[in-house]
C-alpha cells in the first residue's frame, strides 16, 4: 500500500465516495445480520450451558434415588424390623403358622 493510498483510505474520502453511498444500505444489512448471528450464537451456547446443568441435576437425582430405594429395600427387610422392634422393647415374636384366609 502506498502512502497516497494510506491517506486516501485515512482521509475519509473513501466513505463519501458514490460506490459507498450507493452500498450503504446494503452494508447496513450485512452489519445487522452479523450482529444477529453474534447475538445468535451467544444465545444458543446460554442454552446448551443450561440444558447441561439440568442434565446434571436430573443425574444426580436419579442417583440420589437409587441410593433412597436402596436405604428404603434395606430398612424395610422383615429382619431388620424385627431387630429394630426388638431393640425399641417391643418384644414380638415372628409367626410360625400361615396367615389363614377369612
Amino acid at each position: 500500500m502506498t502512502i497516497k493510498q494510506l491517506q486516501h483510505a485515512l482521509s475519509g474520502e473513501y466513505v463519501t465516495s458514490a460506490y459507498f453511498t450507493k452500498q450503504i444500505k446494503l452494508l447496513l444489512l450485512i452489519f445487522g445480520l452479523f450482529l444477529l448471528y453474534i447475538g445468535y450464537g451467544y444465545l444458543s451456547q446460554n442454552q446448551i450451558k443450561y440444558a447441561n446443568r439440568l442434565h446434571k441435576e436430573v443425574e444426580d437425582a436419579r442417583n440420589e434415588e437409587a441410593v433412597l430405594h436402596c436405604r428404603y429395600e434395606e430398612y424395610s427387610r422383615m429382619s431388620n424390623v424385627y431387630e429394630v422392634l426388638r431393640q425399641n422393647g417391643r418384644n414380638l415374636k415372628i409367626s410360625t403358622q400361615p396367615p389363614v384366609k377369612l
